[in-house]
């Protein structure tokens, strides 16, 4: 079984790469910027017209720009990697007459930056920011391309893991300096995804067990911010306090972070409140089975790895 992954140097790749290594049946490519020290076969963006892509019976496409957290970049990089790179890669495809399959890592996001019940694969798109209208524009290309009927899209909600940086590793240093937890008037749900999980998904894939579609994935269950916190302490073995300041006053002091080094700007405290509840259905009736690891697992993994950074 021949295996390309496009994109293995970010966090999903790595994961993906440690886990099907240790089985022999797999023959893993890569296809990266650049040559790294990996063991594998590396193949080069740069010589893309010459890569026979016909030795792979998958690919998977992992490539993008994520969220900018730091908020260097532009509008017009989404766009550049996210659509006008996969649009390069799709008319490499076609031309070999690629008869593989292929999955696409899209996101969430590419459905709605806010959500208001449950977010299924049936609501109409509304991506507000350029991430998510790039990460729609990217699906569509797949769409309307001839590799249609032999690709899946995928899109997950919020991944962690070992390895993982975001906002869960923020919660965590709060909790680790005895920060009160002062986000404990905000009451919310949000669907989050393990590592695992997500690469669950990609082997099932290889084993033929899923049929090429859009899909979202999460893990079973929502949990809330103020249930993370709760978590994070009881994995250090330190009481969180909350405090419940109201939600105006945080919003002011969230304000005034966007400006000095607050712990809390408006950026990170919309991801950490916000309601974001994604259904699963979809794949898991496709699967009919449970996923491996559950939320509260997968949490407790990745809280526990951030004890050795």
């Amino acid at each position: 079984m021949n295996i390309l992954i496009v994109g293995s140097t970010g966090f999903v790749g790595q994961n993906f790469i440690e886990t099907i290594e240790k089985k022999s049946i797999y023959r893993i490519s890569s296809l990266d910027r650049k040559i790294t020290s990996s063991n594998h076969q590396q193949l080069i963006w740069n010589n893309l017209e010459i890569i026979d892509f016909q030795q792979f019976d998958f690919i998977f496409y992992f490539t993008g720009k994520a969220h900018d957290i730091k908020k260097v970049g532009n509008d017009n990089d989404y766009f550049d990697i996210n659509v006008g790179l996969l649009k390069k890669f799709i008319t490499a495809l076609q031309k070999e007459n690629f008869q593989g399959k292929l999955i696409f890592l899209s996101s969430v996001k590419a459905i709605a930056d806010k959500v208001n019940g449950i977010l299924s694969e049936e609501d109409t798109p509304n991506p507000e920011t350029a991430y998510g209208k790039s990460k729609l524009e990217a699906e569509k290309l797949l769409q309307n391309s001839l590799l249609k009927d032999k690709c899946f899209i995928l899109r997950p909600c919020m991944i962690h893991g070992p390895g993982n940086k975001g906002n869960l590793n923020q919660l965590y240093s709060f909790v680790n300096k005895g920060i009160p937890n002062i986000l404990a008037s905000f009451e919310n749900e949000r669907s989050m995804l393990s590592i695992d999980n997500l690469v669950f998904i990609f082997e099932k894939i290889i084993e033929g067990k899923i049929t090429p579609d859009i899909y979202q994935i999460s893990d079973d269950g929502t949990i809330s911010t103020n249930q993370l916190f709760q978590v994070i302490g009881n994995q250090l073995n330190k009481k969180v306090i909350a405090i419940r300041v109201p939600v105006f006053i945080v919003n002011i002091l969230s304000k005034i972070g966007d400006y000095f080094p607050l712990p809390i700007n408006s950026d990170r405290l919309q991801k950490l409140t916000e309601n974001y509840v994604v259904s699963n259905q979809k794949i898991k009736k496709e699967l009919a089975q449970n996923f491996p690891v559950s939320l509260e697992q997968g949490m407790i993994k990745t809280i526990q790895s951030f004890k050795n950074i």
